[in-house]
């Protein structure tokens, strides 16, 4: 890396451009969620509505031996078409460990606390096993081959395979959010609340049976507010511990779906004996509609949030000690003295840069 040295004289006549005052930084932590000391359970279902077609897998010459649909209990010829509406859903009961992050902004004298880039995984980075159901309901109709009559007017429960999935629950905080401590018996710990707007991202996998290839459900995220209360204690070394919760939360999400159609679905639909009817089903997507309860509970570790700029002791304040570390790693050409074009040459640009950043103080 080339270098343009600062000298003595023009780190003192750099320095004199500004007012170098001694800075006091404010209570910012990162925080981290102690997977150990929190739980969430997910409960309640995400379903997709659909209307759409039925009919029998009889062709007179690529399938002559297969199903023939027909309205009605008895009587009548040909392959018909049969109007349905099926519902595919799948079911939550979960218990799951949360991770996240967030920034932490406290003031204990003031007894002011705000949260921001809150972010929590509520599956905690895994996939939870969700119970698909799917239902089909249709006038009456009978089929030929094998022979067997489905009574209308009662939801048909299709079985389907095991392997559905959720595959993500994310809640994440849309603005920041801004509360208030109250102080307790103990110095070091103060009960808090907070509210702040939020939205919920979630993504199902419906597992079908035979060749079916499962649809993935990627739902638009759902406005939740966050209302948040607990308790935030200090410790001695400088950490903050949060443990915080909600109560039980409902979100109900019913988002429309137009210009969507599936292809042709081969399905066998069961009958009382071992015989099978097969049929092709073509469904149009109509309505998600999304029904979910949580409940969780966070304990959270924060630590002081790093500052580009405290350089030297006494960390937590910003004073002529960072300046002179910082003209230190310049004199040293390192290149973390680097921070203003042209990159990869040290010159005035960047003690002008870091000094800057000086003036403007930490969060």
């Amino acid at each position: 890396m080339k270098s343009s040295l600062c000298t003595p004289a023009r780190c003192a006549l750099a320095g004199s451009v500004f007012v170098l005052a001694t800075q006091a930084m404010g209570d910012g932590f990162d925080g981290a969620v102690d997977a150990a000391g929190s739980s969430a359970m997910i409960t309640g279902s995400s379903s997709i509505q659909n209307t759409g077609v039925l009919i029998g897998d009889f062709d007179p010459k690529s399938n002559p031996g297969g199903t023939s649909t027909i309205p009605g209990l008895f009587g009548g010829s040909g392959n018909n078409p049969i109007g349905i509406d099926l519902t595919g859903a799948v079911e939550l009961d979960l218990n799951t460990t949360p991770t996240g992050s967030m920034v932490i902004d406290v003031d204990f004298d003031a007894l002011t606390i705000g949260l921001d880039a809150f972010s929590v995984d509520l599956l905690g980075g895994q996939v939870g096993s969700a119970q698909p159901i799917v239902s089909m309901l249709f006038s009456t109709f009978h089929t030929v081959n094998p022979s067997f009559i489905y009574p209308g007017g009662i939801p048909f429960e299709i079985p389907v395979g095991e392997g559905s999935t959720i595959d993500q629950a994310v809640l994440t905080q849309t603005a920041p959010g801004a509360g208030l401590l109250t102080a307790t018996a103990d110095p070091d710990i103060f009960d808090f609340t907070i509210v702040m707007p939020g939205e919920i991202a979630l993504a199902f996998t419906l597992s079908l049976p035979g060749d079916v290839a499962p649809p993935v459900g990627d739902i638009d995220p759902i406005a939740s507010p966050i209302a948040l209360s607990g308790t935030i204690e200090r410790l001695v070394n400088g950490d903050v511990v949060l443990v915080m919760g909600v109560d039980a939360q409902e979100i109900i999400d019913q988002t429309p779906i137009e210009g969507v159609s599936t292809p042709e679905i081969p399905f066998e639909l069961p009958t009382f004996g071992a015989e099978t009817a097969g049929v092709l089903i073509t469904l149009t997507p109509d309505l998600v509609s999304t029904d979910v309860d949580f409940v969780w509970s966070l304990t959270v570790l924060g630590t002081p949030a790093s500052c580009g700029v405290d350089l030297a002791e006494p960390f937590g304040a910003l004073n002529l000690q960072d300046v002179f570390a910082y003209l230190n790693l310049f004199n040293a050409q390192d290149p973390a003295a680097d921070l203003a074009e042209p990159f990869e040459t040290l010159n005035l640009q960047d003690v002008f840069a870091y000094l800057v950043l000086f003036n403007a103080g930490c969060p």
